[in-house]
C-alpha cells in the first residue's frame, strides 16, 4: 500500500506535493478521492473503491493534474462515487468501452465498418426499387 500524505484541499496544494521516490496518495475531503503522486513525478486525480463486497481495491484514474481543474476533478469524483454507490463499476465500464473502441477501429481498418455496409446495402436497395411502378405500368409506358 502506498504511503499517505496530509490532506489536500486544492490544486495548488496538489501541485506542491513532493516527489519522494515512491507512490503515495494524498487524501482529500471526499474519502475515496485522492491525488496520486508517482515516483516519476506525474500526478493524477484518482478515485479508489471496492467494486463489490469482498472485491479487490480498485483505482479509477480521472486524469492528470495538469489537465483537470480541482473543481472538475471533484465533480467527476462525486459522479463516480455515486455510480459506485449504485452498484456500478466505472473501471470495468471504462475497460469495456476501450476494448469496444479497439474492436471498432480494427474492423474499420479492415474495411468492415458495419455502418458503411448497412448504408451501402440501403443505397443499393433504394436504387433497385426507385421505380415503384408495377410491372404492368412499366410495360404500358
Amino acid at each position: 500500500m502506498p504511503n499517505t500524505a496530509p490532506q489536500v484541499t486544492s490544486k495548488k496544494e496538489a501541485e506542491a506535493l513532493p516527489v519522494t521516490g515512491k507512490d503515495y496518495l494524498a487524501t482529500t475531503p471526499t474519502a475515496q478521492f485522492y491525488v496520486r503522486v508517482r515516483e516519476t513525478g506525474s500526478k493524477s486525480f484518482v478515485v479508489g473503491y471496492y467494486p463489490q463486497r469482498g472485491g479487490v481495491w480498485t483505482r479509477y484514474t480521472i486524469g492528470a493534474l495538469k489537465k483537470y481543474s480541482w473543481r472538475a476533478a471533484v465533480t467527476e469524483a462525486k459522479r463516480l462515487i455515486g455510480q459506485i454507490a449504485d452498484g456500478k463499476d466505472p473501471q470495468k465500464a471504462k475497460i469495456e468501452l476501450r476494448e469496444a473502441e479497439k474492436r471498432r477501429a480494427a474492423l474499420a481498418k479492415k474495411g468492415i465498418d458495419k455502418g458503411w455496409r448497412l448504408s451501402k446495402f440501403i443505397n443499393l436497395y433504394l436504387e433497385s426499387v426507385s421505380d415503384l411502378r408495377s410491372v404492368n405500368e412499366r410495360e404500358r409506358a
